[in-house]
């Protein structure tokens, strides 16, 4: 069994093992892709994890308390904030269940974090020191090539943010979120979003009239349908 520490506001103390489900979590999460249960249980004996539980609106990465540690969300919802020098927070990500967090603080010289991670829930994760990923690295360099692949990724996703911010069409913006998050359901496709209205306008950079007004629009079009907190995409086609 894998035995990890568990903290709460900075006080550890021991915890239970790991639940069965946080493992098929962690086995579908980009740094443990293609590995057994039986390899995921040694790679955590190796690293030593930490298990973190944070209430909604708790900070979890803020600028002046520093880790070198990657996070995986094993249940919850977290919001990551880009803070100005004026203190204005631009909304970058939401990010849930069995996404990592925390990538940008490790195997680099800088001693403090480029955004904010607040639990838009309450919210459990597993934290990775960065000598807890080396030791996993050396033991399996599957998990290296995964993380590079991980980092590869992200490149290409921030790089595509830059370019959904620099379009001036609200009904563009929306339409690129909506096929980059859409996921098959039902034999069609939808989006269901994990936080307010009031979020997702600032992640697209947008204002909320326009993004009701867009999401109106598409609705008429018969292009989307709206389901309480879902949005339905009736063609993909028409969004991509």
């Amino acid at each position: 069994m894998s035995h990890i520490r568990h903290f709460t506001g900075g006080f550890e103390v021991v915890a239970a093992d790991i639940t069965n489900r946080h493992k098929e979590v962690l086995l579908h999460t980009p740094l443990f892709k293609g590995l057994t249960v039986a390899e995921l249980d040694r790679c955590l004996a190796i690293a030593g994890a930490v298990y973190g539980r944070f209430a909604k609106g708790e900070v979890i990465y803020q600028r002046n308390h520093y880790e070198r540690r990657l996070g995986i969300i094993l249940e919850g919802c977290v919001k990551v904030n880009k803070v100005s020098d004026d203190g204005q927070k631009i909304i970058m990500n939401i990010l849930s269940e069995g996404s990592l967090v925390g990538g940008a603080t490790l195997f680099h010289d800088f001693d403090y974090y480029v955004v904010e991670i607040t639990a838009t829930m309450d919210t459990n994760l597993l934290f990775l020191s960065q000598a807890a990923l080396e030791r996993m690295f050396q033991a399996d360099y599957r998990l290296a090539r995964n993380y590079i692949s991980y980092l590869s990724s992200r490149i290409y996703f921030l790089n595509h943010k830059i370019d959904r911010f620099t379009r001036s069409s609200a009904e563009r913006k929306l339409m690129d979120y909506l096929a980059d998050n859409a996921v098959e359901s039902n034999g069609g496709h939808e989006v269901c979003l994990l936080y307010t209205m009031k979020d997702l306008a600032a992640a697209l950079n947008i204002s909320r009239a326009s993004l009701y007004r867009v999401l109106d629009n598409l609705e008429k079009e018969g292009i989307i349908q709206k389901e309480q907190n879902c949005i339905r995409i009736k063609d993909i086609n028409q969004i991509t």
